[in-house]
């Protein structure tokens, strides 16, 4: 069983011997290269570095989510770092009237970028910080990036939308 929230965990293709041993099973790996990364959980994103960025952007995917569903929503967001301190990003996710409902990143980063979070556990899953599925309706993400050293502070919002199945 791999956890996908859990980023030190990888799927893995081995050959072995599963037998028990002092009262428990136990798998004997065949040889060191009969192990094949499968897949590896990233739910960090991905990372695209991009020196030449001056704003931050948050690109939502143009679709409606119904989280009911376990539907997911895709997204991107791109910070610009001026100093050698770094930039802190913090995305959140706020109703129509701006009230806080979760928060999705809150991180340091050292050099300017892209990340493209598309793989479950790095993209929203329509709940709120409590762990609900929030309602149908227009939420806001928004995205702030600070500069740690000049305090210099970038701001964008992207409206997204939840909808609901019956």
């Amino acid at each position: 069983m791999v956890n996908p929230n859990n980023p030190t965990q990888y799927v893995i293709l081995d050959t072995g011997i599963v037998d028990l041993y002092n009262g428990s099973w136990q798998f004997e790996v065949a040889a060191a290269d009969h192990i094949i990364e499968y897949q590896s959980l990233n739910p960090e994103g991905v990372f695209v570095q991009d020196d030449d960025l001056i704003k931050a952007s948050i690109d939502p995917a143009p679709y409606v989510i119904i989280p009911t569903r376990g539907e997911r929503l895709d997204y991107s967001f791109s910070f610009p770092v001026i100093s050698q301190q770094g930039s802190r990003v913090i995305i959140r996710i706020l109703d129509f009237n701006g009230n806080y409902i979760t928060s999705l990143v809150d991180q340091i980063f050292n050099t300017s970028g892209t990340i493209l979070r598309f793989v479950d556990g790095s993209d929203w899953d329509g709940k709120d910080h409590l762990g609900q599925i929030v309602g149908p309706g227009t939420y806001l993400m928004h995205i702030e990036v600070t500069d740690l050293e000049i305090a210099k502070t970038w701001i964008d919002i992207a409206p997204i939308v939840v909808g609901v199945y019956k």
